[in-house]
């Protein structure tokens, strides 16, 4: 935080530049201080590739990775793009130095294993966090998410039944 605001580095594939416009506009209006990329590779800065073919790991392409990464040591969180779900092969190591640096990940869209698996209108903020879905009460559990039919674990009845109740009350979207 810098003051009151919180700072996040945009992280995701250089070919989605004007999400990447859309996200920073978002999160600066939502009271956010954003750090973003300085060039845009996939989307016609060539510089990035030292007139070789996109994707050759360049000096440049290598120490913009490095840059990115002191970035997210800047920031108290990483928000990630990743349209269409795609994440690729930088972004993947960016997620993972955030979460070994212990920074809040979020995505533009949620990945499927974060979706509450009861009522599927929330997201958890990591996958298999035992947090509390805020829509339906239930608890994120990566036992019950392996056996759907198994009681007792960080919930009383299984996922199955908990599914059942909820379609029975709200019915499917």
């Amino acid at each position: 935080m810098v003051g009151k605001y919180p700072v996040i580095t945009l992280c995701g594939s250089t070919r989605f530049k004007s999400s990447f416009y859309e996200a920073q506009k978002r999160l600066t209006l939502r009271g956010n201080i954003v750090i973003s990329v300085g060039l845009f590779g996939h989307a016609g800065d060539e510089e990035v590739w030292e007139g070789m073919d996109e994707d050759t790991v360049t000096e440049t392409k290598t120490m913009l990775d490095d840059m990115h990464k002191r970035k997210i040591d800047m920031a108290d969180g990483i928000y990630v793009i990743n349209v269409g779900g795609y994440i690729g092969s930088s972004t993947r190591s960016e997620i993972a130095y955030a979460a070994a640096n212990g920074k809040q990940i979020r995505y533009l869209e949620a990945p499927a294993e974060q979706r509450c698996p009861v009522c599927g209108r929330y997201y958890f903020t990591e996958p298999h966090s035992y947090e509390i879905c805020p829509v339906c009460g239930w608890e994120d559990d990566p036992s019950q998410k392996r056996y759907p039919d198994m009681e007792g674990g960080a919930n009383a009845e299984s996922l199955n039944e908990a599914r059942r109740k909820y379609e029975a009350k709200y019915g499917t979207e």
